[in-house]
């Protein structure tokens, strides 16, 4: 029986991969810190790893948000913003994913923020912790120290911002918990 010439095509389609489709991973974001004066490129590759750390393991998912973020802090920074303020943001985001990945929950979910900044939620918790007549140096080794209900509103500020350059939905998840008073 005669073959077509579809089943003929088939088989001399060849995939040739090309090494120009490939775009690298620029996970650079601009970073200026206290010390220097002049902000540097700094490499946020570790935030796709466990517990931000390059020795664990690497989560594939985080990918995309994590290169958004590298492309809004880039761009902050072109339009004349300070580098300062993208150090503060990188700065809240590693310790949220940091906070995610030790309690077992996805961090670029609305499960995540919530746990983070629900109403049952860990700055919740920093602020139930918060004891105003004890002195530092009456803690003992271990305890928890708490945060103030304005500090609380200022973290959740900035890790908003950060959420949201990676291109989640914050501002409605915003609505499913209680605000901060903010109060000082």
């Amino acid at each position: 029986m005669a073959k077509s010439k579809i089943a003929r095509q088939t088989n001399s389609v060849k995939r040739v991969r090309n090494s120009q489709n490939v775009v690298p991973l620029n996970l650079t974001i601009p970073y200026q810190d206290i010390r220097t004066n002049k902000p540097r490129q700094f490499d946020v590759s570790h935030l796709l790893h466990l517990g931000c750390n390059k020795e664990s393991e690497k989560i594939d998912n985080r990918a995309v948000f994590i290169r958004r973020f590298c492309e809004k802090a880039n761009q902050y920074v072109s339009n004349g913003n300070s580098a300062h303020t993208i150090a503060a943001i990188y700065n809240s985001l590693r310790s949220y994913l940091v906070f995610c990945d030790a309690v077992n929950v996805e961090p670029f979910t609305e499960s995540g923020y919530l746990r983070f900044a629900g109403n049952d939620g860990e700055l919740r918790h920093r602020i139930k912790m918060f004891s105003p007549s004890k002195r530092l140096w009456e803690y003992n080794h271990g305890d928890e120290l708490g945060i103030k209900e304005s500090t609380a509103s200022a973290l959740l500020s900035v890790l908003r911002s950060a959420l949201d350059w990676c291109g989640l939905p914050v501002s409605d998840w915003a609505l499913l918990h209680r605000g901060f008073a903010g109060e000082r």
